[in-house]
């Protein structure tokens, strides 16, 4: 089993020569996004009323989320988040709501669409294709997949990413039960941190990072 943070410069190792390390994540963006368009497809109207992952939010308005802030330019994105900040009293999680909400008020065969359209343009390098906005297409697609009881396939080296960014700047109630422990992904080659080692799926690894499973890794 590797550990994963030997090659990411997101991991505390000594430098060294990174040139073949890519901070463009565009083709696991498109591939999650292409993945989810093809789970929602065909779907009824119940479906996409179902609570997903991401508590309080309906399997519609985490794939309005994914539209609105992946698929929207960013000096338009910029100026749509401080204004819902704003409107909101500052209240992030308020905002996040308003623009999720914002973009799923379209229908089911456009969003669709707009899964799709922005997939093409990740694919093709073109906005942002940084390993904030690679988070932001697995945690939804997480969400998503979750809430339809289905599991979508994610490249390794992605998920061991998205994992280890978070586990570097997750909330202290969550950075307190993973700190000085190995986190392994059992169903991929990574692993990061020094310590007891705690194996899951990477999956459930990243549902617990991101708050949507209170089951700690390795837990029954």
């Amino acid at each position: 089993m590797a550990d994963f943070a030997r090659y990411l410069p997101l991991s505390y190792r000594p430098p060294q020569d990174e040139s073949q390390v890519t901070s463009h994540w565009g083709q696991d963006i498109a591939g999650l996004l292409r993945a989810t368009a093809s789970l929602l497809d065909g779907r009824p109207e119940s479906a996409w009323e179902a609570p997903s992952l991401n508590r309080g939010w309906s399997v519609r308005e985490s794939v309005g989320y994914l539209v609105g802030r992946l698929g929207t330019p960013t000096g338009e994105l910029v100026r749509t988040i401080a204004f819902a900040t704003a409107e909101n009293a500052f209240r992030s999680r308020a905002a996040a709501e308003s623009l999720a909400r914002r973009a799923a008020s379209a229908s089911t065969d456009e969003l669709i669409a707009s899964l799709l359209g922005i997939a093409e343009d990740k694919a093709a390098g073109r906005g942002r294709t940084g390993i904030r906005e690679l988070a932001i297409a697995t945690v939804g697609a997480l969400d998503i997949g979750g809430g339809l009881g289905a599991r979508l396939h994610m490249r390794p080296t992605a998920s061991g990413a998205v994992a280890l960014r978070r586990a570097l700047a997750a909330p202290t109630e969550i950075t307190a039960v993973v700190r000085g422990r190995t986190l392994t992904a059992t169903d991929a080659d990574w692993s990061f941190g020094r310590g007891p080692e705690m194996a899951d799926t990477a999956e459930n690894i990243l549902r617990f990072l991101y708050g949507r499973s209170d089951r700690a890794p390795g837990m029954p």
